[in-house]
């Protein structure tokens, strides 16, 4: 509403919309606003408790016929800040987006979304996951790193050909990016949700703007499902059966894809794949 006013007011979009708050540059955050705003400016990690530092910024104020000379300038005043002046013990990131490409975007990582429901990347999504940069909010991660390690450690060529289309548009969406490289090895302008454990899942998160406009969510319960399974199946064929125990006693009658998922995986690495027997055997094939 308030942006609308502000359109109202101007005649037309406002050049930027500059977040002085925390974990803000996010695809969840930036794809809703694409048609309110020219550029966006946030921060990917918490922003420290000096914010922006005004003083820098409105000192560069002058008439520039192109408005991301001003923007750019302001990430790295922002950067160059934490690094020197002030408080240089936490971490700090800013990245300047052009909104006129999250469109173009948001289509690439939807395509890269419906890939891996249809496919079976748990291994090489978590091993990704694993290397991927992440902030104070860990759920977080940095999309751009995060494309980059699942690149190096997959081999489909459409899963490749996939991140190539989502990294294209993800250069092309992120105008500018710095951080301060003490506290983190890299910030790339994008940060996105992306839990590890299916138990962090924050069911909230289905309702936001950006899950009901595409199909990330669902990517995410689709690959933390996959990710639950594997991981019950390799302890129990270790002899632990504590994740399937917990498993059967926490999600009875609750979701019943995911059951059935394990046992069809559990029941084939089990009997088919390493003929077990003895007391495991029975315990497992009274638990499923």
């Amino acid at each position: 509403r308030g942006l609308a006013e502000i359109r109202a007011f101007l005649g037309r979009k406002p050049d930027v919309l500059a977040f002085d708050a925390c974990y803000m540059q996010m695809v969840e955050m930036a794809c809703p606003l694409r048609d309110q705003v020219d550029y966006l400016l946030a921060s990917e990690e918490g922003v420290p408790g000096d914010g922006f530092p005004y003083d820098w910024n409105l000192a560069d104020f002058r008439p520039e016929p192109d408005p991301t000379v001003l923007f750019r300038g302001w990430v790295d005043n922002y950067a160059r800040y934490y690094a020197t002046t002030g408080n240089k013990t936490v971490p700090a990131t800013l990245s300047l987006l052009d909104c006129s490409r999250l469109a173009e975007f948001q289509s690439a990582l939807e395509a890269f979304a419906r890939l891996v429901i249809e496919g079976r990347f748990t291994q090489e999504i978590n091993t990704a996951l694993s290397r991927t940069q992440r902030f104070k909010n860990t759920d977080h991660k940095d999309l751009g790193d995060f494309l980059a390690n699942l690149r190096k450690g997959v081999g489909d060529p459409r899963l490749i050909q996939a991140i190539t289309v989502v990294e294209a548009a993800y250069a092309r969406a992120v105008v500018h990016s710095n951080f301060n490289p003490t506290f983190m090895k890299i910030a790339t302008g994008m940060s996105v949700y992306f839990p590890e454990k299916m138990a962090f899942y924050e069911r909230s998160y289905d309702a936001c703007a950006h899950s009901r406009a595409s199909n990330w969510d669902e990517m995410l319960r689709t690959h933390l499902a996959r990710s639950t399974v594997a991981e019950i199946v390799d302890e129990a064929l270790a002899g632990d059966l504590g994740g399937l125990r917990a498993f059967v006693a926490e999600n009875a009658g609750r979701d019943s894809t995911l059951a059935r998922e394990l046992v069809e995986s559990l029941n084939f690495a089990a009997f088919v794949d390493h003929g077990l027997q003895g007391q495991a055997a029975r315990e497992i094939s009274g638990l499923l």
